[in-house]
């Protein structure tokens, strides 16, 4: 059996200031908004699912203080997961803080 395409992007934050973590809570409510189920919340990343695709984002620090989200999405049906993608990666370039 071969593995699903793996699709992923770099998605610069324009987030100064916040934490690790603080990244992490504000990306669950952008997978539900996606459309996807089974959200899973760790202290590295946030994963969820589709019925045939599984998606999940972590962050890097770039240096001072910023970070980039890494979206990462493997599925069986291409336009899906690519669909997944686009909005996973659009939700979390609009994220902003108070």
């Amino acid at each position: 059996m071969a593995s699903p395409p793996l699709y992923w992007k770099t998605v610069p934050m324009q987030m100064i200031g916040v934490s690790f973590a603080d990244l992490l809570s504000m990306a669950k409510p952008v997978f539900v908004k996606a459309g996807l189920t089974d959200i899973k919340k760790t202290t590295v990343d946030v994963s969820g699912r589709t019925p045939n695709t599984h998606a999940a984002v972590t962050f890097l620090g770039t240096g001072g203080g910023s970070f980039s989200a890494i979206v990462m999405v493997a599925g069986s049906d291409g336009n899906e997961t690519k669909t997944v993608r686009k909005k996973l990666s659009d939700g979390l370039a609009k994220l902003t803080t108070l």
